[in-house]
């Protein structure tokens, strides 16, 4: 055995026995770094060999590798839930440690056999290639953003403490300054450096609102969070649980987190406010390979840091574990898809895997992707039938299109049915709703707002609405521009059939009443930008050469590595928009990362009290009196009664929009309705609801009695 051979061995090994070690034994700091690392890296790994797909890139085969590992872990759970009720707690940590252990041996002696003359790792250095040198500096443009996690993890924990967002401010401005040094010099530039950059400024976006609050906070996040405690306390996920939803149906929010608190032994919020952000980090990591094939470096991070620089990346994602999960194995199904460096089998076994685990993850996003394959398959076929010359070999085929379309009916109409129930709701609504097609009234408010309509007048608002109208205006143009030049562009057919795809989606949202008010508009347009972002660069490239054509500026176009940097300028300003800066900036206290006040910070920031006021009810509350609260109330009282192992929780948040008082029964009065007098009566946030004094409910609030005080909440009850 040779000395590359050995050590590779020796390596699995070695990390297999200290990892069982330090879980077992219950070690600090080794059991959660080790916990993670391994089962998110070392399933895939073996995965990979067995498939003798040890020899490709760094980035790609680090990638491939974790998202096989997690669908392994999906896969894995499920083998270990089915031993219930033979083991009472198929899902505790020592049962899940033993199974997995030895599905890992059999992975290991499988790679083995298939490896026996070549068992070590032989991956091509050009994604990662770093160079010590004088004359050479180019490692350190790679070490500086390694700072950005850290403001963003420190710059928190000062703003939870002390309400000072200094630290988060000096992150906001480097981030910008950092990103136009890197496409300034372009070239010029290692490939490494664009990696490392665009990880590290995606993971610390994400920490710096993951890690606001002591607590998860956010919209569906505390319904995912109480499924996942629900599966956690039981230690076994129950199909077929009374509290059972379309939530319940997935995976990703129920066995995942499961096996990684239990391997990793690591608060359970924690699980959604770490690990989630962390494994979503990954995703703009695929989207540089995938555009990376079709640009050069520059120009593949430009498209990229235009997807982290949305909204929705980073302050809505996080609301949705589910779909940052589901999101990695979108990108990873699409990156094989492109990938021509890999066999046609290795190709279709890999694209099953993570599009079936699509599925498992999240059910709408597995909806759209499947409109992406069917849709650019249709337009592919029709493309080739008016085009004889067209000779190109689809790497969608009608029989993956197919088989992908029997795993949803599979999973969601005949194992889990929920999440098909809730289709067929979505589509029935959808036909009620054709009628009103043209009505302003049925869209969504975001719909409403992404034209202009109901948008406030402050001034960081019309900033927001306009850069991101300058950037769909790059889009269209850059679609155009890659449709009318499809024979001289460097994407394939395929590819730009999935871009035709997205466009119609993303101009759906708008049009639609029912897209956009079944599926969050902001959602899908972020998932539409992983075949659009590129268009961004390119039209605004194409924009920005020729304006200045125009009138008596110049006569010429300028030269593209000056119309890139005025793109990079609108990227910065889509950037502070996203991230909220541009309203602190002009004094509006806008997000509750950045502010100890506003309206996010009334009513999606979660306090201490709160959750301390919800685990006293849960303690108290034997008969399951019914708890009144406004709308963000209920995120407060199931935090407080999932802490105290209690999930049948008798729950109305629609109190203060009915308005109707009820004897006998418990108000719940958190932060906002104590200290700040307002009540958020129909919803989570501002945009959807009226935003009302709590003087207004004198009515039903009087005669009542204080049973319970902390200061930042209140408990009431009417005899």
């Amino acid at each position: 055995m040779n000395n590359t051979k050995s050590n590779t061995v020796l390596f699995f090994l070695v990390f297999t026995l200290i990892t069982n070690i330090s879980i077992i034994l219950n070690i600090p700091i080794f059991r959660p770094i080790l916990g993670f690392l391994y089962f998110t890296t070392i399933p895939g790994c073996l995965i990979l060999y067995i498939l003798k797909l040890n020899e490709t890139t760094a980035s790609k085969f680090f990638m491939y590798s974790v998202g096989l590992s997690i669908s392994f872990l999906f896969l894995s759970g499920l083998a270990i839930n089915s031993l219930y009720p033979v083991i009472a707690c198929p899902l505790s940590v020592n049962n899940s440690l033993l199974v997995i252990d030895v599905f890992m041996l059999v992975l290991f002696l499988l790679s083995w056999i298939r490896n026996k003359k070549n068992y070590a790792f032989h991956l091509r250095s050009n994604s990662l290639n770093f160079k010590f040198n004088s004359k050479n500096n180019s490692i350190s443009p790679a070490i500086f953003p390694i700072i950005f996690p850290f403001l963003a993890i420190f710059g928190s924990y000062l703003m939870n403490t002390e309400g000072n967002n200094c630290l988060l401010f000096i992150l906001l401005v480097l981030i910008p300054i950092y990103s136009l040094c890197i496409i300034y010099f372009g070239g010029r530039v290692p490939n490494s450096t664009y990696l490392i950059a665009i990880w590290m400024i995606g993971l610390s976006l994400l920490f710096m609102h993951s890690l606001s609050s002591y607590y998860i906070k956010g919209s569906d996040i505390h319904k995912e969070y109480y499924i996942f405690k629900l599966t956690l306390n039981k230690l076994y996920w129950n199909l077929q649980t009374t509290n059972s939803n379309e939530l319940n149906s997935l995976l990703s929010v129920t066995i995942l987190p499961v096996l990684y608190q239990q391997f990793t032994g690591i608060n359970e919020q924690y699980i959604y406010k770490i690990i989630y952000p962390l494994i979503f980090s990954f995703v703009p990591i695929g989207l540089y390979i995938l555009f990376q094939k079709y640009m050069n470096n520059q120009y593949s991070f430009i498209a990229v840091l235009f997807f982290i620089s949305q909204g929705t990346f980073i302050f809505e994602m996080f609301e949705h574990a589910r779909q940052e999960i589901a999101f990695l194995f979108f990108i990873l199904s699409v990156v094989v898809l492109f990938d021509i460096d890999i066999s046609v089998f290795n190709k279709k076994v890999l694209f099953i895997v993570f599009s079936a685990s699509v599925i498992l993850s999240h059910y709408s996003t597995a909806y759209v992707f499947y409109i992406f394959l069917l849709g650019s398959w249709i337009l592919l076929y029709i493309f080739k039938y008016f085009d004889k010359k067209c000779d190109v070999k689809p790497n969608i085929s009608f029989n993956l299109i197919i088989l992908f379309f029997v795993f949803i009916f599979l999973w969601y109409s005949l194992i889990t049915r929920e999440p098909f129930n809730d289709l067929t709701r979505f589509f029935y609504k959808s036909y009620l709703e054709l009628a009103n097609a043209f009505l302003m009234e049925s869209r969504d408010a975001t719909a409403l707002r992404a034209v202009g309509i109901g948008m406030s007048t402050q001034i960081p608002y019309k900033l927001f609405f306009w850069v991101r109208t300058i950037t769909l205006l790059f889009i269209s143009l850059g679609s155009v521009s890659l449709f009318k030049n499809y024979k001289n562009t460097t994407f394939e057919i395929e590819y730009l059939a999935m871009s035709a795809v997205g466009l119609v989606l993303m101009f759906s949202m708008i049009i639609l009443p029912f897209v956009s008010s079944g599926y969050g508009i902001t959602r899908l347009y972020l998932q539409t930008l992983i075949f659009l972002a590129p268009c961004f660069v390119i039209g605004g490239e194409i924009f920005f050469q020729n304006i200045f054509k125009i009138g008596s500026i110049t006569r010429h176009k300028i030269k593209k590595e000056h119309a890139i940097i005025f793109v990079a300028i609108v990227l910065v300003m889509q950037n502070i928009c996203a991230t909220t800066f541009i309203f602190n900036i002009f004094g509006v206290p806008y997000s509750e990362d950045l502010n100890i006040n506003g309206p996010s910070r009334d009513s999606v920031y979660i306090y201490e009290q709160e959750v301390y006021g919800a685990s006293w009810l849960a303690l108290y509350n034997p008969t399951n009196i019914t708890i009144n609260s406004d709308f963000p109330g209920y995120q407060r009282v199931l935090l407080g009664y999932t802490s105290k192992n209690k999930y049948d929780v008798p729950m109305n948040e629609n109190f203060f929009e009915y308005n109707v008082s009820q004897k006998n029964e418990y108000i719940y009065l958190r932060w906002s309705n104590v200290i700040n007098n307002i009540v958020y009566p129909s919803s989570l946030y501002r945009v959807h609801t009226e935003v009302v004094n709590i003087s207004q409910y004198d009515a039903i609030l009087s005669g009542t009695s204080n049973i319970y005080n902390n200061g930042g909440t209140l408990v009431k009850i009417q005899f």
